[in-house]
Protein backbone atom coordinates (compact mmCIF):
# COMPACT_ATOMS: atom_id res chain seq x y z
CA UNK A 1 0.00 0.00 0.00
CA UNK A 2 2.68 2.16 0.99
CA UNK A 3 4.39 2.16 -2.62
CA UNK A 4 0.97 2.84 -4.50
CA UNK A 5 0.64 5.70 -2.43
CA UNK A 6 4.13 6.97 -2.73
CA UNK A 7 3.66 6.20 -6.60
CA UNK A 8 0.85 8.52 -6.88
CA UNK A 9 2.32 11.42 -4.51
CA UNK A 10 5.60 11.24 -6.42
CA UNK A 11 3.45 11.28 -9.83
CA UNK A 12 5.08 8.70 -11.58
CA UNK A 13 1.67 7.42 -12.11
CA UNK A 14 -2.06 8.23 -11.38
CA UNK A 15 -4.30 6.62 -8.72
CA UNK A 16 -5.96 4.52 -10.75
CA UNK A 17 -2.94 2.95 -12.74
CA UNK A 18 -1.32 2.57 -9.07
CA UNK A 19 -4.84 0.25 -7.80
CA UNK A 20 -4.50 -1.30 -10.37
CA UNK A 21 -0.69 -2.10 -10.56
CA UNK A 22 -0.65 -2.79 -6.60
CA UNK A 23 -3.81 -4.69 -6.80
CA UNK A 24 -5.49 -2.20 -4.11
CA UNK A 25 -9.16 -0.15 -4.51
CA UNK A 26 -8.75 3.54 -5.89
CA UNK A 27 -10.12 5.07 -2.84
CA UNK A 28 -6.98 3.46 -0.70
CA UNK A 29 -3.97 5.33 -3.23
CA UNK A 30 -6.04 8.46 -2.59
CA UNK A 31 -5.86 8.17 0.96
CA UNK A 32 -3.88 11.61 2.18
CA UNK A 33 -4.92 11.51 6.17
CA UNK A 34 -4.24 8.94 9.30
CA UNK A 35 -7.14 7.21 10.27
CA UNK A 36 -7.15 9.66 13.49
CA UNK A 37 -6.97 12.52 11.56
CA UNK A 38 -9.65 11.31 9.37
CA UNK A 39 -11.85 10.62 12.59
CA UNK A 40 -11.45 14.48 13.92
CA UNK A 41 -12.41 15.20 10.44
CA UNK A 42 -15.53 13.13 10.60
CA UNK A 43 -16.17 14.74 14.07
CA UNK A 44 -15.69 18.38 13.16
CA UNK A 45 -18.29 17.43 10.16
CA UNK A 46 -20.66 16.19 12.64
CA UNK A 47 -19.80 19.55 14.76
CA UNK A 48 -20.45 21.63 12.01
CA UNK A 49 -24.10 20.05 11.78
CA UNK A 50 -25.11 20.21 14.83
CA UNK A 51 -24.34 23.84 14.65
CA UNK A 52 -26.58 24.54 11.63
CA UNK A 53 -22.99 24.86 9.55
CA UNK A 54 -22.89 22.07 7.11
CA UNK A 55 -20.12 21.92 4.25
CA UNK A 56 -20.96 21.43 0.83
CA UNK A 57 -19.20 19.05 -0.82
CA UNK A 58 -16.67 21.65 -2.69
CA UNK A 59 -16.09 23.50 0.84
CA UNK A 60 -15.03 19.36 2.33
CA UNK A 61 -12.37 19.85 -0.44
CA UNK A 62 -11.63 23.11 0.07
CA UNK A 63 -10.85 22.48 3.81
CA UNK A 64 -9.27 19.07 3.23
CA UNK A 65 -6.83 20.53 0.96
CA UNK A 66 -5.90 23.43 3.57
CA UNK A 67 -5.23 20.59 6.36
CA UNK A 68 -3.30 18.69 3.89
CA UNK A 69 -0.90 22.16 3.38
CA UNK A 70 -0.77 23.26 6.78
CA UNK A 71 -0.01 19.74 8.31
CA UNK A 72 2.97 19.56 5.51
CA UNK A 73 1.36 16.47 4.41
CA UNK A 74 2.01 14.97 0.78
CA UNK A 75 -1.02 14.77 -1.04
CA UNK A 76 -1.97 14.39 -4.91
CA UNK A 77 -4.63 17.20 -5.01
CA UNK A 78 -4.09 20.28 -7.49
CA UNK A 79 -5.34 23.29 -7.58
CA UNK A 80 -7.44 25.20 -5.09
CA UNK A 81 -8.99 21.88 -3.63
CA UNK A 82 -8.68 18.16 -3.13
CA UNK A 83 -10.30 16.43 -5.95
CA UNK A 84 -13.69 15.02 -6.34
CA UNK A 85 -12.58 11.53 -6.09
CA UNK A 86 -10.63 11.96 -2.38
CA UNK A 87 -14.27 13.18 -0.88
CA UNK A 88 -16.02 9.87 -3.07
CA UNK A 89 -13.29 7.58 -1.00
CA UNK A 90 -13.61 9.85 2.33
CA UNK A 91 -17.20 9.01 2.44
CA UNK A 92 -16.95 5.56 1.54
CA UNK A 93 -14.67 5.17 4.31
CA UNK A 94 -16.95 7.00 6.78
CA UNK A 95 -20.35 5.77 6.34
CA UNK A 96 -21.27 7.67 8.92
CA UNK A 97 -21.91 10.42 6.70
CA UNK A 98 -24.22 11.07 3.68
CA UNK A 99 -25.19 13.99 1.23
CA UNK A 100 -28.34 15.49 2.33
CA UNK A 101 -30.31 18.79 1.93
CA UNK A 102 -29.90 21.10 4.32
CA UNK A 103 -32.89 22.40 6.84
CA UNK A 104 -34.19 25.63 6.77
CA UNK A 105 -32.61 27.11 9.72
CA UNK A 106 -34.30 30.02 10.46
CA UNK A 107 -36.56 28.56 13.44
CA UNK A 108 -33.93 27.13 15.27
CA UNK A 109 -31.78 29.52 14.74
CA UNK A 110 -34.71 32.07 16.24
CA UNK A 111 -35.11 29.12 18.89
CA UNK A 112 -31.17 29.38 20.35
CA UNK A 113 -31.32 33.07 19.71
CA UNK A 114 -31.68 34.05 23.47
CA UNK A 115 -29.28 36.24 25.89
CA UNK A 116 -27.57 33.00 27.79
CA UNK A 117 -27.04 31.28 23.95
CA UNK A 118 -25.51 34.54 22.71
CA UNK A 119 -23.16 34.95 25.69
CA UNK A 120 -22.06 31.56 25.38
CA UNK A 121 -21.41 32.58 21.42
CA UNK A 122 -19.79 35.47 22.29
CA UNK A 123 -17.27 33.32 25.12
CA UNK A 124 -16.67 30.81 22.77
CA UNK A 125 -15.57 33.27 19.67
CA UNK A 126 -13.18 35.19 22.84
CA UNK A 127 -11.62 32.14 23.67
CA UNK A 128 -10.95 31.22 19.87
CA UNK A 129 -9.27 34.27 19.20
CA UNK A 130 -7.29 34.45 22.41
CA UNK A 131 -6.13 30.59 21.69
CA UNK A 132 -5.25 31.04 18.11
CA UNK A 133 -4.18 35.21 18.44
CA UNK A 134 -6.36 36.01 15.58
CA UNK A 135 -6.39 39.72 14.78
CA UNK A 136 -9.74 41.77 14.51
CA UNK A 137 -9.46 42.64 10.66
CA UNK A 138 -9.23 38.52 9.90
CA UNK A 139 -12.84 38.30 11.24
CA UNK A 140 -15.88 38.82 8.94
CA UNK A 141 -19.28 39.47 9.57
CA UNK A 142 -21.34 38.18 7.01
CA UNK A 143 -24.81 38.96 8.04
CA UNK A 144 -23.29 42.81 6.64
CA UNK A 145 -22.86 40.79 3.28
CA UNK A 146 -24.81 39.55 0.85
CA UNK A 147 -24.73 36.14 1.53
CA UNK A 148 -27.74 33.99 1.78
CA UNK A 149 -28.81 31.58 4.75
CA UNK A 150 -31.79 30.61 2.60
CA UNK A 151 -30.97 26.48 2.95
CA UNK A 152 -33.00 26.15 -0.43
CA UNK A 153 -30.26 28.04 -2.20
CA UNK A 154 -27.54 25.84 -1.46
CA UNK A 155 -26.41 22.15 -2.49
CA UNK A 156 -26.46 19.59 -0.10
CA UNK A 157 -24.52 19.54 2.76
CA UNK A 158 -22.48 16.19 4.50
CA UNK A 159 -24.31 15.52 6.89
CA UNK A 160 -24.32 12.70 9.99
CA UNK A 161 -26.45 9.43 8.48
CA UNK A 162 -29.58 8.94 9.55
CA UNK A 163 -30.34 12.60 11.36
Amino acid sequence: MKQAVRAVISGSMGYKRAADQFQMPQTTTTSVFSKNQEEKLVAYLHKLVAQLFGLTIKELRTLALQLAKRNNLPHPFKGEAARSDWVRGFLIRHPVLNLRKPEATYAARAMYFNEVAVQKSYDHLANVVHTYHIAADRINNYNKTNVSVDAKEFSKIIAKTGR
